[in-house]
């Protein structure tokens, strides 16, 4: 997932210290109820350690109640290689990574093999295919998407179906 909406300027005048807006706030939220309603159990987040990053990850352990939520330094610096070590010694089923662009959308393209346009609190979902690095797209969907669904009033106290 990349990260939500933030701020153009931090009070403190760091990349690392941009905040979510408002707007960016409320598009975590709905992702995060739109991951909760696919019913994903027991996933990791891994966000990057700067504040928007970590903000709309705290989003997503709210709804998701996630057992492992951590900053992973590797999603700021682009360095796959360290995340790929990262993510073999975690053993989980899912991991959910909340990063920044472009490394998001080079590793999307390195993985499964497809360049997309990674929107603002977009999520993409992979599924290794093999111990060997391959991986398959599942598919990538933009908040907008997950926002249109939650206001269609169909009752199904915000479930996906």
């Amino acid at each position: 997932m990349r990260h939500a909406e933030a701020e153009d300027h931090s009070a403190d005048g760091t990349d690392a210290g941009r905040r979510l807006t408002a707007r960016g706030e409320a598009q975590a939220a709905t992702v995060a109820r739109a991951l909760r309603s696919f019913g994903l159990r027991n996933a990791e987040i891994w966000y990057s350690p700067k504040e928007r990053t970590r903000q709309t990850a705290a989003a997503l352990q709210a709804e998701l109640h996630a057992p492992v939520y951590q900053a992973q330094d590797a999603l700021a610096t682009g360095n796959f290689a360290l995340l790929q070590f990262a993510w073999q010694e975690s053993h989980a089923e899912h991991v959910i990574l909340v990063g920044h662009q472009p490394f998001l959308g080079v590793w999307i393209a390195e993985l499964g093999g497809l360049h997309l346009p990674v929107a603002k609190a977009s999520v993409s979902f992979l599924r290794e295919k093999s111990s060997n690095g391959h991986f398959q797209l599942l598919g990538y969907f933009r908040e907008e998407l997950f926002q249109n669904v939650f206001t269609l009033g169909d009752n199904s106290g915000g479930k996906l179906s």
